[in-house]
């Protein structure tokens, strides 16, 4: 009851690079104690990235109900329709624009 043809739900995300994602993860992986044992012998950014503990596309994967095997350009390309249709999109490495057009869209003060 919530949603109905005039009032339509519409999702907002802040997306960041990928290469980003994983480095952060891994320096955060690094520095928790409690998690270092995760990273196994992945003690660099290098051996992490190469290793299987890297995330592998998953918002693509996410988007395209493809969670295993190889993507393809066709599993991209649905995943960017559904964010260029269902998402207002910002990026976290533009915050402050992407918070303008945020409060811009939803009329937020």
């Amino acid at each position: 009851g919530l949603f109905d043809a005039v009032n339509k739900g519409r999702v907002f995300a802040m997306l960041r690079h990928p290469v980003e994602r994983a480095a952060s993860m891994f320096y955060h992986l690094r520095d928790d104690p409690d998690r270092k044992e995760l990273l196994g012998g992945a003690n660099t950014l290098e051996k992490y990235a190469r290793s299987k503990l890297v995330e592998n596309n998953w918002m693509t994967r996410f988007l395209s109900d493809s969670l295993g095997g190889e993507l393809t350009t066709e599993h991209e390309a649905l995943a960017r329709e559904v964010l260029r249709t269902k998402v207002l999109v910002g990026l976290l490495g533009r915050k402050n624009e992407s918070m303008r057009r945020f409060e811009l869209y939803y009329g937020w003060k």
